[in-house]
């Protein structure tokens, strides 16, 4: 199974401009701008919208395969739930991400780093008083 994890844009809610802010957002996720955005990274991110993989971008260059395939079977790493402060702690700390980097970089037992981020996110939802 393919994990892919999915970046958001959200509005808050104390925004002065919240009109604004929603259009901002409603017009970069226009296919045709966030697809210029899409492309303009040179495949930092894959496209939400299906279709946007059919890019010449995308398929003119066979090394991308992987990641096309990836884009239409992957699934997300989410959850059902709001997201919640805690869970911006564990993204911005980046704990699944040096979870891995410690198994294939330090030669960690999987086992043993899965049992660090757990602790290390279980410590973080407590610390916000969040139900872990």
């Amino acid at each position: 199974m393919k994990r892919v994890y999915c970046d958001y844009y959200g509005v808050f809610k104390a925004s002065p401009y919240p009109d604004i802010a929603k259009g901002l957002v409603r017009h970069f996720m226009d296919p045709k701008n966030y697809n210029e955005f899409i492309t303009g990274t040179a495949s930092r991110y894959l496209p939400v919208y299906p279709k946007l993989l059919d890019d010449p971008f995308w398929t003119a260059k066979k090394e991308f395969g992987g990641l096309i395939q990836i884009g239409r079977e992957g699934e997300t790493i989410a959850r059902a739930g709001v997201i919640t402060a805690a869970l911006g702690e564990v993204v911005a700390q980046s704990l699944l991400g040096k979870s891995v980097q410690t198994v294939l970089v330090n030669n960690v037992d999987p086992a043993e780093a899965v049992a660090k981020a757990h602790a290390d996110i279980v410590a973080i939802y407590k610390r916000f008083n969040e139900p872990v």
